[in-house]
């Protein structure tokens, strides 16, 4: 918990706990995450922290007040990667104290992978994170890391503050349209798009060009089913 290794990690499970101790108080703990992890608590003598509410794989925990003990107490299985400690005072400038997604978003950007994101997106994202700005991918890349660390980091970089949606679908190898259409299921595709349109009912969603940029079939199947899920959001009868 302690190596630098983002990758590395100790699954901890409900009933485990894991103390914390230092000579110098601690203020705040730092976690990252290997994948999303169930809640948990921070017990402390100035009193308890909830955490792991928005499955954030990086996640600041303020304390109440700085203690030299403390436990944390997981319901469910948490990956650790690592941890660190802050004392008092403002928190080093590369840790991200993220927000839950916006409640609203005037811009919803519809990436497909961690890349496509600063690659197709960057600049329009750099621009719009004082509007209103949600980011919903289609994949996850839990089953490689650190990709899903590195996600986070670019967002940040960008100045992105609202913890991004991260998709349901894992990360299948796709040249064509055809293949990931079989893979994905479209409908599937378009399902999760029409949620993410009704919940945060942008002004603009923007897609993949419907050529996937370079031909990636991934990209062609979000931008083709996005064109639909635009119109299917605003249809009462689908469900």
């Amino acid at each position: 918990l302690r190596d630098g290794d983002r990758t590395s990690h100790i699954d901890y499970r409900a009933g485990n706990t894991l103390r914390i101790s230092s000579e110098t108080p601690i203020a705040a703990l730092y976690l990252y995450w290997y994948t999303p992890c169930e809640a948990f608590t921070v017990h402390t003598a100035a009193g308890d922290v909830p955490g792991g509410e928005y499955g954030f794989l990086h996640e600041y925990l303020a304390l109440p007040e700085a203690v030299t003990e403390l436990d944390i107490e997981f319901s469910g299985l948490s990956p650790l990667c690592e941890v660190r400690l802050f004392t008092t005072g403002a928190a080093p400038a590369d840790v991200q104290v993220w927000q839950p997604p916006c409640e609203q978003a005037d811009v919803l950007l519809f990436p497909s992978h961690a890349d496509d994101d600063v690659i197709f997106f960057g600049a329009l994202a750099a621009q719009c994170v004082d509007r209103g700005l949600a980011v919903a991918y289609l994949v996850n890349h839990y089953d490689w890391q650190p990709r899903p660390q590195e996600l986070l980091d670019a967002l940040w970089t960008m100045g992105i503050r609202n913890y991004p949606v991260i998709g349901p679908f894992p990360d299948y190898y796709v040249l064509s349209l055809e293949a990931a259409q079989q893979s994905f299921g479209e409908e599937n595709v378009i399902a999760y798009q029409v949620g993410l349109l009704r919940r945060f009912k942008p002004l603009v969603a923007v897609g993949h060009d419907r050529e996937g940029e370079y031909g990636h079939g991934a990209h062609r199947l979000n931008a083709l089913a996005l064109e639909q899920a635009v119109v299917y959001a605003a249809d009462v009868s689908y469900d």
